[in-house]
């Protein structure tokens, strides 16, 4: 069978087989073997019938698939013995057949009679694993900075507070504080008092200020300050209107319902009813050896608070070296891609890093169902445009993996290759590259 390899565009070959009648006849021979082995026919045992009556009880069209099947396969295997220094992946695509003419027979060969012998021309692409360009030498001009990590008291006492609330109690409270949370139903009403939406909201910490303080020289938003002078003091069961007035009212607290004011439809809303519903205390634990044994089990080295707060400074100041790192790599990376280092992402491998994307978005939603049906809402043209970003940023991810792999050999980083330590090619080009 006769061949032609010619490099194409985006990392694949386009290949051209030649399949003569004597191919096609011995392919045809042996699918039909294939076929004969496993076919029980009246009169003959399990895998002796004649090759007549074998073709005789196949139908036509999947014998005429496991021929053209094999034929392909078969091509496609001596072509990769003959060059075994291109690292082929995946599935051949884009396959196509025509019959060989004089025109495009002596492509492939000086045998003029190819036409007359009726042959049969495959066309096909098959990818290789992408190779990166060394465009120019700027990348090396390229660096990182130093990370600052440094934590400050207030972030070690902002973790230390999340701490305490992801085990606080909760008891009934007389009033709203800044130390309750609070249910508070929302009744919008237009002009006459008529209901026009409703909704509810919860009123506590983050809405009166990130410090549970009273403090007056304490700054705060308008936000903030509209829920202090508004909800401190409020018991359960208190029920007050308020003018509506969307400058003043924080975003949190306004209607979902069109606004005329803004989109030309909808009732308009003249005041905001509030209605507390709840109100409960947060009582924040203690740090005791119980609680440290509950957080961290007992064989920890945590154990007291100043352990816990020499593990919560540690633990802040590997957080923000990571997320440092991961942006100037990223930056780094997007800087160089394209103008230093290019790189020709397969189809093959965009396919499947799209269809891991998909699959991790059926997780996320539960079922493959429920992301047909939220695919069904959104309306044909943007599931298409969807089904397209997830295909763009899934080149672009590959795009910078390559490079990121190929700075790694340029570089000479010493990688485990077996067993790679977290973010271990990161923290190597850190090293390196950190001026």
């Amino acid at each position: 069978m006769q061949h032609k390899l010619t490099k194409g565009a985006q990392s694949c070959y386009d290949i051209e087989l030649v399949v003569t009648t004597e191919d096609q006849e011995k392919s045809k021979e042996k699918i039909l073997k294939n076929f004969q082995k496993d076919l029980e026919l009246p009169g003959f045992r399990k895998g002796h019938a004649p090759m007549d009556k074998v073709e005789e009880n196949v139908k036509p069209e999947y014998l005429a698939v496991g021929v053209y099947e094999n034929l392909i396969n078969s091509g496609l295997q001596e072509l990769i013995k003959e060059n075994p220094t291109i690292r082929f992946i995946g599935e051949p695509y884009d396959v196509n057949q025509k019959k060989a003419t004089s025109t495009n027979s002596e492509q492939l060969t000086t045998n003029s009679k190819n036409e007359e012998k009726g042959d049969t021309i495959i066309t096909l692409k098959l990818d290789i694993f992408p190779d990166v360009e060394v465009v120019n030498e700027d990348w090396k001009k390229h660096s990182l900075k130093k990370i600052d990590n440094a934590v400050k008291q207030e972030e070690i006492d902002d973790a230390m507070a999340r701490l305490k609330k992801n085990y606080a109690d909760y008891k009934d409270a007389d009033a709203i504080a800044l130390d309750t949370i609070s249910k508070v139903a929302l009744v919008y009403l237009d002009k006459d008092g008529a209901e026009v939406d409703k909704g509810h909201t919860y009123v506590g910490e983050s809405e009166f200020g990130q410090k549970m303080s009273d403090d007056k020289d304490q700054k705060m938003s308008d936000d903030e300050k509209f829920f202090r002078e508004t909800f401190l003091g409020k018991k359960k069961g208190d029920e007050f209107t308020i003018k509506y007035d969307t400058k003043k009212i924080p975003e949190v607290l306004l209607s979902k319902k069109p606004d005329p004011a803004k989109d030309g439809a909808g009732i308009k809303v003249a005041e905001l009813k509030f209605t507390i519903q709840d109100v409960k205390q947060i009582i924040l634990p203690e740090i005791n050896d119980e609680m440290l044994e509950k957080l961290f089990g007992k064989e920890s080295q945590v154990k007291n608070e100043k352990d816990l707060i020499g593990f919560i400074e540690t633990s802040i100041a590997e957080q923000k070296f990571e997320q440092e790192l991961m942006k100037q790599v990223e930056d780094l990376l997007n800087a160089v891609k394209g103008k230093n280092l290019k790189v020709e992402v397969p189809h093959t491998l965009i396919e499947e890093e799209s269809k891991s994307r998909v699959a991790n978005l059926e997780k996320r939603f539960g079922t493959k169902e429920r992301v047909d049906e939220y695919f069904k809402q959104i309306g044909e043209e943007k599931t298409k445009q969807f089904m397209e970003d997830i295909k763009r940023a899934s080149q672009e991810s590959l795009e910078k993996f390559f490079v990121l792999q190929k700075l790694v050999q340029l570089l000479e980083l010493q990688i485990n290759r077996e067993n790679p330590g977290h973010l271990e090619i990161e923290k190597k080009l850190y090293e390196k590259l950190m001026k």
